[in-house]
């Protein structure tokens, strides 16, 4: 949580790195390494022919419930029931409000299934080992961002489409989804490391716990692993890719997911140096505002807020929605870049915020079976001239999976995890993406008085 601080996070920002750490430190090979035959094909013939560039915009910790909350034709709920039985209305909070709560492994499977019996009743968010940070409310978990505060992102939804049923991948928080995100997994790593940053780049000593596929703890080791990655994969087949993030003297720099894999951070003279960082790893992440602007964006893009605009709780911050939009604007300025581009907007975990709808049963919809999840709904925004305005997608996706699958699919790479392999291409859900018309026009969010923050100057704190 925010109040937790180590002694020496501090000094290692000022210096980029801590003069401490060991760039010999070895990496970690653990979980599937070896990549798995995949579905090669693009989906719709179509949509390879018309869409050139991914933008995977990913924003913090918020429910399904916690931000559409009155969405019309959205699945959410009004009340939640707690731990003992009783009936709790949902209410409006501010994205700024003063606190945060408990929002790891163990705090997700306890919201989801407090008594531990299987039945997964999603009546635990009232944990009462959850130390909530900051000052909260009553009930802090049963709140929904009020509609004033969502208004850009109801508007993007309104204006394209939306998607109800879109789990995160993982049972966890940021360090794990941000993971998923990258790369279907995170070596079976739960919670966050003990340490800033979060990965190759980490004060030696860091360390991180893993799991086995029971879910249980097993070793804690360096956050520095070696599995295969999408932008990896990519460079394989030499096809661009850039991840847009804030620099390391800013919180948000905890999210940059590549940080924690060793093939892109070579570790070298206290900071993350060589070829795949350099070209691929764009600081500040307000510079995605002016490659979009010029049409000059790769064809797969990752964009990590700073906190400020991340939407996360203890930001004391609103400007989430007008940050994301922005992005959405750029894109949307430059007509060539427009016509080629998808762009998906989600949430990397749900922050122990109230859902209301159980993860889904995995054989049953053919998600691969998998300790780590899939784990709380999070909201999916899918932008694009080939979206179909104003719809609502109810199908049930492995979320982060799908996101990877849609861009391996539409790329010809092959599946690196058992999670992707089973995994949906979002470009094949009929109630999103329409290709067979001429590219719809953009709409604009207007965004007055948006000014892009090249980075937060708080302190840092190492357990977002």
């Amino acid at each position: 949580m925010l109040q937790r601080l180590y002694p020496f996070v501090a000094a290692c920002v000022a210096l980029a790195a801590c003069a401490g750490h060991s760039a010999t430190a070895p990496p970690v090979p653990i979980g599937p390494l070896s990549q798995t035959a995949g579905d090669l094909s693009a989906g719709p013939d179509s949509a390879r022919s018309k869409i050139k560039h991914i933008v995977i915009i990913v924003q913090e910790n918020r429910s399904f419930d916690g931000l559409f909350h009155g969405f019309a034709g959205a699945n959410y709920a009004n009340s939640g029931k707690n731990s003992l039985g009783q009936t709790i209305p949902l209410s409006a909070v501010s994205f700024a409000a003063n606190y945060e709560l408990c929002h790891n492994f163990a705090d997700a499977n306890f919201d989801i299934d407090p008594d531990n019996d299987g039945d997964e009743t999603m009546n635990g968010f009232d944990d009462p080992s959850c130390k909530v940070d900051g000052s909260p409310p009553p009930d802090p978990a049963y709140k929904y961002v009020s509609v004033q505060e969502t208004t850009h992102y109801f508007s993007l939804a309104k204006d394209y489409s939306l998607g109800d049923e879109f789990f995160s991948s993982q049972r966890d928080g940021s360090y794990v989804g941000h993971q998923y995100l990258i790369a279907s997994q995170a070596g079976w790593a739960i919670n966050t490391p003990s340490g800033f940053p979060w990965g190759c780049d980490a004060p030696q000593g860091t360390l991180v716990q893993l799991i086995n596929a029971q879910g249980q703890k097993t070793k804690e080791v360096f956050p520095c692993f070696t599995y295969a990655t999408l932008g990896q994969n990519l460079d394989a087949k030499g096809i661009s890719w850039k991840y847009y993030s804030p620099p390391i003297s800013d919180e948000g720099y905890l999210w940059t997911a590549y940080d924690a894999i060793k093939g892109v951070c070579n570790f070298m003279n206290n900071a993350c140096q060589g070829t795949e960082w350099t070209t691929h790893m764009i600081t500040p992440q307000c510079q995605v505002l002016t490659d979009a602007a010029a049409g000059n964006l790769p064809a797969v893009t990752w964009v990590i807020p700073d906190l400020a605009d991340s939407d996360h709780p203890l930001s004391l911050s609103t400007t989430g929605p007008k940050w994301v939009t922005a992005v959405v604007d750029a894109i949307g300025a430059n007509t060539a870049l427009w016509n080629s581009t998808a762009i998906f907007v989600t949430w990397d975990d749900w922050g122990g915020f109230y859902d209301h709808v159980r993860p889904p049963d995995k054989a049953q919809h053919g998600f691969a079976p998998d300790v780590d999840g899939p784990g709380m709904r999070v909201p999916l925004i899918a932008i694009s001239p080939y979206t179909i305005a104003g719809t609502i997608t109810h199908k049930k996706y492995d979320g982060f999976a799908a996101i990877i699958k849609t861009v391996e699919q539409l790329n010809g790479l092959s599946s690196m995890t058992p999670r992707d392999t089973a995994a949906t291409s979002l470009f094949d859900d009929k109630a999103i993406f329409d290709f067979k018309g001429a590219p719809h026009k953009f709409t604009s969010v207007t965004n007055t008085g948006y000014t892009c923050n090249p980075a937060d100057s708080r302190p840092i704190d190492t357990d977002l």
